[in-house]
């Protein structure tokens, strides 16, 4: 199933959104693969950090007149995109935190850690022949 969705599945459905209307950067699947595959099994990484690496590596945009969110909404759509999915495949573990903005509660991703399952899986991608 991973390599359905790696490779087949238009990723934009997770933020099916007008900012992503014009598909994404060229390669950034193969880009997250590999930043991916860089992640050490026994290290728990920002989210933050990984996200604004990954943005500036895959040449990630958001068109908008106003870019003081952009960077926000950017790193939501690689949560979106890359993060959430790969948890439901036991590849990451994400950290949580409850975060209240205007009166609402909700869960915040704080810190991502690749599993050693998920290492052996993208690893496996990385020799796939859908490429």
């Amino acid at each position: 199933m991973l390599s359905i969705w790696w490779y087949l599945v238009d990723w934009r459905i997770a933020y099916p959104v007008e900012g992503l209307s014009r598909g994404l950067p060229p390669d950034f699947r193969e880009t997250v693969l590999a930043h991916l595959l860089e992640l050490k099994t026994s290290k728990i990484v920002s989210h933050e950090q990984f996200a604004d690496d990954l943005i500036i590596r895959t040449g990630l945009t958001w068109p908008s007149a106003d870019q003081s969110f952009v960077q926000h909404t950017l790193r939501f759509v690689i949560e979106r995109l890359v993060i959430h999915p790969l948890e439901g495949f036991g590849c990451v573990e994400c950290e949580y935190r409850m975060k209240s903005r205007h009166g609402f509660k909700s869960k915040e991703l704080v810190e991502i850690g690749l599993t050693p399952f998920g290492k052996g899986l993208l690893e496996t991608l990385s020799r796939d022949l859908w490429i």
